[in-house]
């Protein structure tokens, strides 16, 4: 229930009893209310037995109704469910997702993982097997409003049949009429599933199945009879496809289901127009190049194409209303999330990877322009590197997606060859003559270790990626020099990139001049325009990187610095409920050194723990060279030298354990304050009773924008022009 509960999108809306799933999750974490979760367990169980007085059916099975244009200029009506009705079927839907899909599949594989990917992987191969056979075709299958028109009555009868564990939720949401709040209008709902219900997919198919196992029966020699949802998929003999269409022309209507006929498709392989009559409206495609899943299927001239309209053309409009936001963070984080890798990894799963290498290019050339305008300025190529790669080897994720396809493609090939297999009824690999270069590609680009042989049959792009990664990260740490080695392994360490990913709210937020700096100090690129002297301590060279701003002893940054990471550190520790004290005095005997920045009374075994803070910096010239060989050289060495050596012992002698906290400037952290950190957030995550992964990432983000914020100011406050 608390699982189903949390994967309500952050900021979903409320139904008509205007209670949102957040209201309900905040109940729960109060004083961690475990008597809120049964309650509400006993309520959706309640629920879903059925029990619940039909009067206030129409409102609990109702939702506020909210228009989205299509691209076509249509409207598509999506409802937005009560909580306690959205939720139900979540969970309902989740106890027969392996039923469903044993019901289903083949022919249907919206609930199978990958199932979107192996039907465009399938029409790729029966078009390759096929081109030119004038005996052959296609079809591309689309209903008219099929969510909304197909028949309760049929998918009702079907649900009490084929899942009868779930018939008394479905009967009571759907067996009367609810209603649908649109502004001051009120609309009785009468037909369809509603879009926004989590078993409205579930309870189309099932109505869908009917026709399918129809045509599967009358013609069971078709080469491919697939459906995702209401896109439908045939090919085979020509005489079979037609009588295919027929058949769903003829049976479709009693179902609710009304093909569409000017957005079906007719593929002809051989690229003859004569060969049989057809409704003239329907879209004819001579050849092999079409598009189904908004995935290309074709030449390379085709597949480039048509990522260049559908994609490409589109990008500079979107990046434009990034840039209109007027705050860096936020925009590179829409650039991260929504329109870098992201926005093209469906393309490069489902194509192989020569078919669209231009495009790819050109995509990846968008994005790195795109950086450019945020940061202010151009990237050289060892940037370009680094941004490139995952934010765990100190990245920024701006994954170049050429570089990544054939993981991508190989990954998607082999992760959905089962269901591939099962559509075409035979192995679909001999069919694929994409595979070896795409391995060749993939190999090209990682060390021999990882390299694919034939017989292997990987399926995790992540792994793949990382491989692919790892070599970049190696290859480009060889073209450095000593001082960007340095820095680049530092940005490599566990948690140093926080900060990028960190949202901006509240004190994580960072001013466009900050999240400017600290991206150029991150990637190595130059911040002010020439050395100078420094403006504070007025001795040192101020170099144009901003590294000398990070250790000038003056203008009592460092001392700003440190204490906003205590501050940081021991507000968390008294989230945690461990009754922490600030600068403790009187820990050694005889002496008025206070080692304890945060003194935490009875951590372990009836010991208190001593935790002494300090940043510094990867890059001094005491460090430097080992710094950049050995990932947290620097902040292990100051723990060591700096801070065990004078105190471990004589804090240890008092009873007490001794935790030297120290931070790198790029924000890697020392030997045991990772440790730390995870048991504090284990002891956050059990007193709010909010998952640990969420309190993790809560604590790791304060304490990298914290750290990156008073870096970033330490260098604004030394810009010649300021004084």
């Amino acid at each position: 229930m608390l699982k189903k509960l949390r994967s309500f999108n952050k900021g979903s809306a409320a139904g008509p009893t205007g209670i949102r799933p957040s209201y309900i999750v905040s109940a729960i974490q109060v004083q961690n209310q475990t008597s809120t979760l049964e309650i509400l367990t006993d309520f959706v169980n309640h629920l879903a037995k059925g029990l619940v007085p039909s009067d206030v059916q129409p409102f609990i099975a109702g939702a506020f109704l909210v228009g989205i244009g299509k691209k076509d200029g249509g409207i598509r009506p999506i409802a937005i469910g009560d909580v306690f009705r959205r939720l139900t079927g979540k969970c309902l839907a989740f106890t027969i997702l392996n039923d469903a899909n044993n019901y289903f599949l083949p022919s249907q594989c919206v609930s199978a993982p990958g199932g979107a990917e192996a039907v465009v992987h399938s029409w790729r191969s029966l078009l390759m097997e096929f081109e030119g056979n004038a005996d052959f075709a296609g079809m591309k299958i689309d209903f008219v409003n099929a969510f909304n028109e197909v028949q309760r009555s049929v998918f009702l009868k079907e649900c009490h049949d084929k899942f009868p564990q779930i018939f008394k939720w479905v009967n009571f949401c759907y067996s009367q009429h609810s209603l649908l709040f649109f502004g001051s209008h009120i609309i009785s709902s009468q037909s369809g599933v509603q879009q926004g219900d989590p078993l409205g997919p579930f309870l189309f198919c099932l109505v869908l199945q009917i026709l399918i196992t129809k045509i599967n029966k009358e013609l069971p020699s078709l080469s491919l009879n697939s459906w995702y949802m209401d896109d439908g998929s045939l090919f085979g003999n020509i005489c079979d496809v037609l009588k295919a269409w027929d058949i769903i022309k003829l049976s479709g209507p009693e179902l609710g289901l009304f093909v569409n006929a000017p957005k079906c498709e007719l593929i002809l392989p051989s690229g003859n127009l004569d060969c049989f009559t057809i409704e003239a409206d329907i879209k004819r495609i001579q050849g092999c190049n079409m598009d189904i899943l908004g995935s290309p299927v074709g030449s390379k001239a085709h597949c480039e194409d048509w990522v260049a309209q559908k994609l490409l053309r589109k990008v500079p409009a979107l990046f434009d209303g990034f840039n209109s936001l007027d705050h860096l963070q936020s925009s590179f984080l829409l650039l991260l999330f929504c329109a870098s890798f992201c926005k093209i990894v469906w393309n490069i799963r489902t194509v192989p990877p020569d078919s669209i290498s231009d495009a790819c290019h050109k995509f990846d050339v968008l994005v790195i322009q795109e950086l450019e305008f945020l940061i202010g300025c151009g990237l050289p190529s060892h940037s370009v590197l680094q941004a490139q790669l995952s934010t765990k080897l100190g990245g920024l994720g701006l994954r170049a997606s050429k570089q990544h396809s054939a993981a991508a493609y190989v990954s998607s090939i082999f992760s959905s060859k089962e269901l591939i297999d099962r559509f075409l009824n035979k192995d679909s690999l001999i069919l694929n003559s994409h595979i070896p270069d795409s391995f060749a590609a993939f190999n090209s680009l990682v060390h021999s270790d990882s390299k694919l042989t034939p017989g292997m049959t990987p399926t995790d792009q992540r792994m793949l990626s990382l491989a692919i990664d790892k070599q970049s990260l190696n290859s480009t740490l060889a073209d450095l020099n000593v001082l960007d080695k340095a820095r680049l392994m530092s940005c490599s360490m566990p948690h140093a990139n926080s900060w990028i990913r960190a949202l901006p709210i509240a004190n994580n937020k960072l001013s466009n001049l900050e999240w400017s700096i600290i991206a150029k100090r991150w990637l190595g690129i130059a911040i002010f325009e020439d050395d100078h002297l420094c403006s504070a301590c007025g001795k040192q060279v101020m170099d144009v990187f901003g590294h000398h701003a990070v250790v000038c002893d003056c203008s009592g940054d460092r001392i700003k610095r440190h204490n906003a990471i205590r501050d940081c550190l021991f507000d968390s520790c008294v989230a945690a409920c461990w009754a922490p004290v600030k600068e403790s005095p009187f820990l050694l005997a005889g002496s008025s050194e206070r080692p304890a920045d945060i003194f935490i009374p009875n951590f372990s075994h009836g010991k208190g723990l001593v935790i002494d803070t300090a940043v510094t910096c990867p890059l001094q010239r005491t460090s430097l060279h080992d710094s950049s060989r050995v990932a947290g050289f620097s902040c292990n060495k100051y723990a060591d030298e700096v801070k065990s050596k004078p105190f471990r012992a004589r804090v240890e002698s008092e009873g007490f354990d001794y935790l030297p906290f120290v931070v790198e400037s790029f924000g890697g952290f020392s030997e045991g304050a990772i440790p730390f950190l995870n048991k504090m957030t284990s002891s956050i995550s059990t007193r709010f009773s909010v998952e640990k992964a969420v309190c993790s990432k809560s604590l790791y983000d304060k304490l990298s924008i914290c750290l990156m914020k008073h870096v970033a100011r330490s260098i604004s406050s030394r810009f010649p022009e300021n004084f």
